[in-house]
C-alpha cells in the first residue's frame, strides 16, 4: 500500500522512535470496530514518583513499584493517547488502565471510550544494537458502544 499521502495523527497508523530504534502499527484492513491505534516505543530512563502525578491515577501510581513500571506504565499512556481518535483535547492521565499490573488488558478514558493494549519489555542485545532494555507497548481504540 502506497504510505506516501499519510498524515498524522492518524487511526491507522502509529509511528514511535528514540534513539536509533523506531517502530510503526497499523491496520491494514479497514476495520470497523476499531477507532484507532497507537504506538510506543521507550529506553529505560529515570522516572522519578513525583513525575508519575501527571500520568498515572492514585491506583496506577500504587502499581508502579520501580523505575521499570514507571517506564512500562508511559508507553501503555502514550499507545493509548496515540489510539484515541479524539486525544486533541486530552493528557495522558486523562487515560485509566483497567488493572495497571497487566502486561495486556483494557483501558478507558475520561469520557468512555474502550481501550485494549498490549505491552512487552524490550531486550538489550546485539539484535536492536542498544545498550539500554526499555519497553513497546501497541493499543487500540472502540467507540464507547464498543
Amino acid at each position: 500500500m502506497d504510505t506516501s499521502r499519510l498524515t498524522f495523527p492518524n487511526s491507522r497508523f502509529s509511528l514511535s522512535h528514540c534513539v536509533n530504534l523506531a517502530v510503526a502499527a497499523g491496520l491494514l484492513t479497514e476495520q470497523k470496530s476499531i477507532d484507532g491505534v497507537g504506538v510506543d516505543l521507550e529506553l529505560n530512563r529515570s522516572v522519578t514518583d513525583m513525575h508519575t502525578k501527571f500520568y498515572l491515577s492514585r491506583i496506577e501510581r500504587r502499581s508502579a513499584l520501580d523505575n521499570d513500571d514507571r517506564i512500562r506504565l508511559w508507553t501503555i499512556k502514550e499507545a493509548l493517547f496515540k489510539a484515541d481518535p479524539d486525544n486533541q483535547y486530552t493528557v495522558l492521565g486523562h487515560y485509566e488502565i483497567e488493572d495497571p499490573s497487566l502486561l495486556q488488558g483494557k483501558a478507558k478514558n475520561n469520557r468512555g471510550r474502550s481501550f485494549y493494549y498490549s505491552c512487552e519489555k524490550l531486550p538489550m542485545d546485539k539484535i536492536f544494537e542498544i545498550r539500554s532494555d526499555g519497553w513497546i507497548s501497541c493499543a487500540v481504540s472502540f467507540s464507547a458502544s464498543t
